[in-house]
């Protein structure tokens, strides 16, 4: 994992500033993702609709 693979190579107690950096950055990338996801579905929605408001081909094209 992440969080104690990589910034925490040797076994120390953690401060409470450090720990509290950590939750806030762990919390901004899963909100991040959460807001990617969101915009993402949303404009695979916008053009869905509008791709149903097309035209429908001529009869025998």
């Amino acid at each position: 994992m992440l969080d104690l693979g990589v910034p925490h190579k040797k076994h120390r107690e953690i401060a409470v500033v450090e720990s509290r950096l950590m939750s806030l950055g762990y919390l901004t990338l899963g909100l991040s993702f959460g807001v990617l996801i969101f915009v993402g579905s949303t404009v695979f929605v916008a053009d869905l609709m509008e791709w149903e408001k097309c035209p429908a081909a001529p009869p025998g094209a």
